[in-house]
């Protein structure tokens, strides 16, 4: 049987079509196959299939690691991974690029344009002059899909742009260093989106990114825990560079100044971008402004929050800026959050932390969790209390410090402590409060403080440059009631004092030790009132063991300088015109005036009331810098004590007058020292309780000795307020004091030519 095929002309006309379209499509992948070059099946190497492309083509590499640097030569091809046919991200991670640390691992920069791509790989272990990962110069090509990591430069360790226009995007930035560890731009216009910078580090500028003269944008983009070493940790830009951000993320990010961001001559404008937990050693924990503001948008609010620095712990600028933001640390910025305080104009929709303001107390033992307003709900920190406390000029606050030992191992102390304007840092007593930075980093700043107090507490274990014990800046301060023992610097190692107005009153400064100048106290620009102060046994490795002194007004009265090595005083010649000097009145200094080196044209007051005769320190015990038998220091103090403001008692809660005269130093020498021979402490101890009291007070005793102890009270003004007669040394007894109004009391036992005293205090 015949079979015959009749093919109507629709028909015929549609499969026509067909055998059109499928000629078509062979045509076309004939073509495609033709313009794509395989990388190993058409050439080993992706250098040779790059060498071989020609405009328009593509190198399309499988997966595999390349041992290679390669070079577009000017190209405008695409060189890519499988991921570029199918999308698959896996492939980004299977085909890499190995630069075997010899020299840029891309390198395009000759004029190739936007056609230019490269896409899907992972690029590692560059190391160039710059863009250890990929060098792009005068060439704006266009990059997708990439992970560079483990990348070094000197400038962009994972990508340097200069004189670009380049668009980035889909981009992992991880482990590479240089300055600009991360990307560096000059002179370039580029956009980047949908990247991750993370982990890049900088040995000078910018972790994350360094921008100079070029105005680059960003969005939806993370900049995370980079380390900037000494200027941005995240982002630094310099040289009227403008850059832009949207959507960014920058939190856990480190460097000396601005650990999130340090901009200088620059104005970014930042929209929908939050700024949190980025550490500045010094300066602008989370911002740092140098001749810079940044334009904050009003409708896609920023948010900047938790940051941590030594000053302005989320912001330090320069000059004016306004902020408006959706969430910031605290509702109402102190100081503590931003510097100077008064270089901000703040619209502020929500706070992280709520503040109190109260007075607070803090203990070693309390609990950040805690309010902080009475000692049974007492914070843990001092640095939570600077960061919650509000205070201003019409109520100023005070935090109390409870006894015990503030350092980072006994209760995670934070050091430096930045005490905010207006606020009194006030311990028990300096033998029961003590701030030990434990080596860790300076103890107290105290920057730009209109009004700050310091008491009743020791300062040990600070190191840093300057002050290490107290570095004071621009402020007003007073420490009274405080030892400042033990600390290490290159300058002013017990207390640095930068143009500032200081009294120091009951101080003890001791054992200080200066690489440079100042081993206890170093005075720049200031106006200083020093008295009934003891600063011994310091030294430094140039001059002044004791005080250096530069363009500053010094009164010192009533004070010690003893045993500080290489000298007690010396001086840096001011060379200005200011009434710079020194004022000497009733103390004693080693080696008297003549000691004191190169004071220059600065004056120097000596008045015949000073001494240079051996304190006689009594060395023993919790205080051994008060006074023996014998001083020449006990009644030697100024006759006249009416315009000094002098405390009750003295550092050792002793009276401070006693019998209508002061002595020399920070010790009274009455109540503590026998005005007889000495008898050694282990001979006679004594109890005296409870302490505090009310009605009544037992004395318990018990001495080598078989004798009688004479008991005397007396009150601050040192009025004899009871005398019970002798009692035999080696009994107990008790006596009665209703009659006593509270307030603070000492008992004074004294047998044969041992005197013990105890101070109590009646509720």
């Amino acid at each position: 049987m015949n079979i015959v095929f009749t093919f109507t002309p629709d028909k015929q006309s549609n499969i026509m079509k067909k055998f059109t379209l499928l000629y078509a499509f062979i045509f076309a992948s004939q073509l495609l196959m033709a313009q794509v070059i395989d990388i190993p099946n058409d050439y080993p190497t992706i250098q040779e299939g790059i060498d071989a492309a020609t405009t328009g083509q593509t190198v399309l590499v499988n997966p595999g690691t390349y041992v290679e640097n390669i070079n577009f030569n000017g190209k405008n091809i695409t060189v890519a991974s499988l991921y570029h046919t199918t999308l698959d991200t896996a492939y980004i991670s299977q085909t890499v690029i190995d630069g075997n640390a010899d020299g840029s691992v891309v390198s395009i920069s000759s004029g190739e344009a936007e056609m230019a791509l490269l896409s899907g790989f992972t690029i590692i272990n560059g190391n160039a002059d710059g863009g250890g990962g990929i060098f792009i110069l005068e060439s704006s090509p266009s990059l997708d899909h990439l992970t560079i990591k483990n990348n070094a430069a000197n400038m962009g360790g994972g990508i340097y742009l200069g004189i670009s226009n380049s668009n980035l995007s889909q981009i992992i930035l991880t482990n590479n260093s240089g300055d600009g560890g991360g990307i560096a731009c000059q002179e370039s216009n580029a956009v980047f989106s949908d990247l991750t910078v993370s982990n890049n580090t900088a040995p000078h500028y910018g972790g994350g990114l360094y921008c100079d003269e070029s105005s680059v944008s960003f969005y939806n983009s993370t900049f995370e825990d980079n380390d900037g070493s000494s200027f941005g940790g995240a982002i630094f830009c310099w040289d009227t560079s403008n850059i832009s951000l949207e959507n960014v993320i920058i939190k856990y990010n480190i460097a000396k100044q601005g650990g999130g961001m340090s901009i200088h001559d620059s104005y970014p404008n930042m929209k929908n971008v939050t700024i949190a937990h980025n550490t500045a050693i010094k300066i602008g924990g989370g911002l740092n402004c140098d001749n810079s503001a940044p334009v904050f948008d009003n409708s896609d609010l920023c948010n900047i929050y938790l940051n941590t620095a030594l000053e302005g712990n989320d912001i330090f600028s320069d000059q004016f800026m306004e902020v408006e933001l959706d969430t910031f640390s605290v509702i109402s910025p102190t100081d503590f959050y931003v510097s100077p305080l008064g270089n901000y104009s703040f619209t502020i929709a929500n706070g992280k932390i709520e503040q109190t303001a109260a007075n607070l107390f803090v203990s070693p033992t309390g609990d950040d969790l805690n309010s902080g307003t009475s000692p049974d709900e007492a914070l843990q920190t001092i640095h939570h209390a600077t960061s919650i406390i509000l205070a201003d000029s019409t109520q100023e606050r005070v935090i109390s410090l409870l006894e015990g030992t503030f350092s980072p191992q006994t209760n995670g102390e934070s050091f430096p402590i930045n005490i905010p304007d207006y606020i009194s840092l006030k311990g028990e007593s300096p033998n029961l409060v003590i701030l030990d930075a434990d080596s860790s980093a300076g103890v107290v700043e105290v920057l730009f403080n209109k009004s700050s107090h310091i008491s009743g507490l020791t300062i040990k274990g600070g190191n840093t440059l300057k002050g290490a014990g107290i570095y004071a800046e621009g402020s007003n301060l007073n420490i009274e009631n405080v030892k400042i023992k033990n600390n290490n610097s290159n300058y002013g190692a017990g207390i640095f004092f930068d143009e500032c107005n200081a009294i120091l009153n009951n101080v003890l400064v001791t054992g200080n030790d200066a690489a440079n100048n100042g081993g206890g106290l170093y005075f720049t620009n200031s106006y200083a009132h020093i008295q009934n102060t003891t600063i011994a046994d310091n030294t430094a490795g140039q001059t002044a063991g004791g005080i250096h002194n530069y363009r500053t007004l010094l009164y010192l009265i009533n004070t010690i300088l003893w045993d500080d090595s290489p000298q007690e005083i010396a001086y840096v010649t001011s060379g200005g015109t200011g009434n710079y000097g020194l004022v000497v009145l009733n103390s004693d200094v080693q080696g008297g005036e003549e000691n004191i080196e190169n004071p220059g044209d600065d004056f120097v007051s000596w008045a015949e009331s000073n001494i240079d005769e051996d304190p006689v320190f009594l060395g023993k015990w919790d205080d051994p810098y008060q006074i023996n038998d014998g001083s020449p220091c006990i009644d030697t103090g100024t006759p006249d004590t009416t315009e000094l403001n002098l405390p009750d008692i003295d550092l050792g809660s002793d009276l401070r007058v006693f019998n209508n005269r002061i002595d020399i130093g920070a010790y009274e020498w009455n109540l503590y020292v026998g005005v007889d021979e000495t008898i050694e402490a282990e001979h006679t101890t004594a109890n005296v309780f409870p302490n505090p009291f009310n009605s009544q007070i037992t004395i318990s005793m018990e001495s080598k000795h078989d004798t009688f102890v004479q008991i005397e009270m007396y009150d601050v003004s040192g009025t004899m307020v009871r005398s019970l007669g002798m009692k035999p040394a080696k009994q107990g007894f008790s006596f009665t004091t209703n009659d006593l109004k509270p307030g603070i009391y000492f008992v004074k036992l004294q047998m044969g030519g041992e005197v013990l005293t105890k101070k109590v205090v009646k509720l």
